[in-house]
């Protein structure tokens, strides 16, 4: 058996959560691969825009009846340069680049407005907002955002001090209310 020094064995990553990036094992199948049909955001909410060509494609904006596809997430599928990794990652994919979009899992977002207070309180529903794919919360059976689509995903976790910089983990896995 091999002995490691204790730091290896105590250190842990340099920032808790990761926005766009689920903190469990994902099962086969809680995930698609879509073609951007704009340039996304990781962590944004996308939604579907044609789910009957050669490619599903997603937008990160909808002026129609929305339908909310899920989370974006980055797709292992666009290749990347080594020299090109030295200058580290955007947040934004292009359009017409894949994206993975996750439909379930519990993963962190960043939540642009709190409508139950100062914060996102645990259980709250999360809306995904149709101008420009970014998320709100509000209590179960609270008065909706304007312009939301109410989603299937709910407030897990909130760190202390919560700001609009802040990750909040949401989920629509087992019982957290979806």
């Amino acid at each position: 058996m091999t002995a490691y020094a204790g730091g290896q064995q105590t250190a842990s990553n340099p920032d808790t959560f990761q926005v766009g990036v689920p903190i469990g094992p994902m099962v086969d199948g809680y995930a698609i691969g879509a073609q951007c049909s704009t340039d996304v955001l990781v962590g944004s909410a996308c939604f579907y825009v044609d789910t009957f060509g050669v490619d599903t494609t997603i937008a990160q904006t909808s002026a129609t009846g929305a339908l909310f596809a899920g989370v974006v997430m980055r797709s292992n599928a666009n290749p990347m340069s080594f020299a090109s990794s030295l200058q580290g990652f955007s947040s934004t994919i292009s359009a017409g680049l894949e994206a993975a979009v996750c439909t379930r899992a519990s993963i962190p977002i960043l939540i642009a407005v709190a409508n139950e207070g100062a914060a996102p309180l645990i259980g709250s529903a999360v809306y995904a907002m149709k101008a420009d794919g970014t998320w709100q919360t509000q209590t179960v059976g609270g008065a909706a955002p304007a312009g939301g689509v109410l989603t299937n995903l709910r407030v897990m976790k909130v760190q202390a001090g919560w700001s609009v910089t802040s990750p909040v983990v949401v989920s629509n896995v087992q019982n957290v209310g979806a």
